[in-house]
């Protein structure tokens, strides 16, 4: 049973609603079910990563113990539309929300930043997307959807909830996916990988995700042309080569031509 010994005492969370809520049983309950959720959500993405039974314990308790801070820095806020306004405390108030606030962000931090951090290290290969790879667009389609999901749950939670969570981070790495993936599927519709002109020839080498250049040795010239435009001589391969990427080819299409007396497409 994955909820042993992670099962937080009802009372604690009739309590942390009893001075903020009108309905303070039903929004105990709702709280409840959101915490055995998060728990089995975290518990799947262990195992996922790999995490081994004693560490995945270990880690359910820290957020279980976390869980229970929030609660108790909960249990201490008062509304006034719930006790009155007559004699409210509003200095007390306000530290109890503030100390409710900062116990909620460490859960949140536990949750979205630390227990990801964990997850990568036990099992980087599960989330790291590698360049050069047939599978990288599936992969990176895979992703995007899961971050999206995930975009969707924030967005719907900030409208029930009185802690908005950012949206930022999340909305930051879906962009950069999205330029990857479009950036991916340019580079493997490529047609011609190698491109020949008088001076100077072109490979896309996508099995080291690199886009080189092949000229005569002492043609200083276009040496200096290709340095300024951010190839590096690679002893190990030969050429002259950089990142394979959208702007490296507009970059090389724009040599070829240079050193090219019929006009030269990269398509």
């Amino acid at each position: 049973n994955i909820m042993e010994n992670l099962t937080i005492n009802q009372s604690l969370f009739e309590n942390a609603c009893r001075n903020t809520s009108f309905y303070p049983e039903e929004r105990a309950k709702r709280l409840l079910l959101d915490y055995e959720s998060q728990v089995n959500i975290i518990e799947k993405t262990l195992v996922k990563a790999g995490i081994h039974q004693e560490e995945k314990h270990s880690i359910l308790l820290k957020y279980k113990a976390k869980y229970e801070k929030w609660l108790y820095a909960k249990s201490n806020c008062i509304s006034s539309m719930i006790t009155g306004p007559a004699n409210f405390p509003v200095r007390k108030a306000e530290r109890a929300n503030n100390a409710e606030s900062a116990r909620f962000a460490e859960l949140l931090d536990f949750r979205n930043i630390i227990i990801p951090k964990i997850c990568r290290r036990a099992n980087p290969d599960t989330t790291i997307i590698k360049t050069g790879e047939s599978e990288t667009g599936k992969k990176l389609e895979k992703e995007l959807s899961i971050l999206r999901e995930s975009l969707s749950k924030i967005k719907e939670q900030n409208k029930h909830s009185r802690h908005k969570i950012s949206i930022q981070p999340t909305a930051k790495i879906i962009k950069k996916l999205e330029i990857r993936l479009k950036e991916h599927n340019f580079l493997f519709s490529l047609k011609n990988e190698e491109v020949k002109t008088d001076k100077i020839s072109m490979k896309i080498n996508k099995e080291i995700g690199r886009v080189q250049l092949f000229f005569e040795k002492g043609n200083l010239e276009i040496r200096k042309e290709v340095k300024k435009n951010g190839f590096r001589w690679s002893p190990k391969n030969q050429a002259w080569q950089r990142q394979l990427t959208m702007n490296a080819i507009f970059t090389v299409s724009r040599i070829l031509n240079l050193y090219s007396d019929k006009k030269v497409v990269v398509e």
